[in-house]
């Protein structure tokens, strides 16, 4: 018993015990640390990305009701047909756009709400915008 009691008290044994603790435990607390950084950056990415997706969605949602009053306006007032149909000619490119953007967009929002999937379509389009 006097011998292990000897051998672990030697500088050198509590050197590399130490040695061997410090190494397991600081590469433990460096791997926990990445880890939540990790995801603190993946949450608030996913964050923005939901802002900015409702604030696209607003715009899109402004532009195309904007369009369609001016192509209202226009047929109220009696313009003549080439300003009736250029006005109509940019609502028409506003409603593709909204066509094209809001599924993205409102997947983009639920991802940020936390909101889980209703089809498999929606899972493809959210692979497709990240």
């Amino acid at each position: 018993m006097s011998r292990l009691g000897d051998v672990s008290r030697h500088p050198l044994f509590l050197a590399l015990v130490g040695f061997a603790l410090t190494g397991i435990l600081g590469g433990y607390l460096t791997y926990w640390f990445n880890n939540q950084n990790k995801e603190h950056e993946i949450e608030a990415s996913t964050r923005n990305n939901a802002l900015t997706a409702v604030s696209d969605l607003s715009d899109l949602v402004n532009e195309r009701r904007e369009r369609a009053v001016l192509v209202v306006s226009s047929i109220r007032r009696g313009a003549p047909d080439i300003e009736i149909n250029a006005r109509k000619l940019a609502y028409d490119e506003a409603y593709i756009r909204w066509n094209a953007k809001v599924p993205g967009d409102l997947l983009r929002i639920r991802a940020g709400l936390g909101l889980s999937y209703r089809s498999s379509y929606e899972r493809y389009i959210d692979g497709l915008t990240k």
